[in-house]
């Protein structure tokens, strides 16, 4: 009966974790770190951003197959994100500034994580 009761006790104290986990899967927000790159994903902006040491980037993901964010594609796209920032890709990679970003995305979380860092939007 003990183990039943074990049981019974880590499942329920796990209900709050499923919780969150369901309520994050539906509003499809998410905030990930991955080798020192967070990935902050606003879905009502359709914008990506990729946050590392003093640079942020801005990505809009909106009418676009390159950049998938659905559970089972995120992780390449966040790979591929990070290789063309790692190899500085000049074709992708382009400066810009907060002010710039404010007036296209219109995001203010965007610019909480982006205060007092240099600027970039990638394209495809």
């Amino acid at each position: 009966m003990k183990t039943y009761d074990c049981l019974l006790a880590f499942l329920l104290s796990s209900l709050p974790l499923v919780t969150v986990a369901l309520v994050s899967a539906q509003n499809k927000n998410y905030d990930d770190t991955v080798d020192h790159f967070e990935f902050i994903y606003h879905q009502t902006k359709n914008l990506l951003l990729a946050v590392h040491g003093g640079d942020c980037y801005f990505i809009s993901v909106e009418n676009t197959a390159k950049w998938r964010l659905d559970f089972a594609d995120k992780h390449d796209t966040e790979v591929l994100l990070k290789a063309y920032i790692q190899l500085n890709d000049s074709k992708h990679i382009h400066p810009s500034s907060l002010d710039d970003v404010r007036n296209t995305y219109q995001d203010l979380l965007a610019d909480f994580h982006c205060l007092h860092k240099q600027i970039f939007v990638v394209t495809e």
